[in-house]
């Protein structure tokens, strides 16, 4: 186990603020919606919560975001499931 020096000038804890959005954009950055299932198979109460959030990550790894009031694939997933959402989100609009 490493010892803290005594002579650092570094603080004993560092206060971390997730108020704002990530540096690097690869977090939640808001209202995050999770799809367990294919797109067409999730319930309406599901996909009426996704209209709302601002980031939606597909079963199949897939995700989105809105950008200036824009929803963008990010990630297409391994079953391409993120272009049906999107898709099923321009249709919604």
């Amino acid at each position: 186990m490493a010892r803290k020096p005594d002579n650092d000038e570094l603080p004993d804890q560092i206060r971390l603020d997730l108020s704002g959005p990530a540096a690097d954009n690869d977090g939640p950055m808001g209202d995050v919606t999770y799809l367990n299932m294919p797109s067409p198979k999730a319930s309406a109460s599901i996909q009426a919560k996704a209209l709302r959030s601002s980031e939606i990550n597909t079963y199949d790894g897939g995700r989105l975001v809105v950008v200036d009031g824009v929803w963008i694939v990010t990630n297409s997933g391994d079953q391409g499931d993120a272009d049906v959402v999107l898709g099923a989100l321009r249709k919604a609009n």
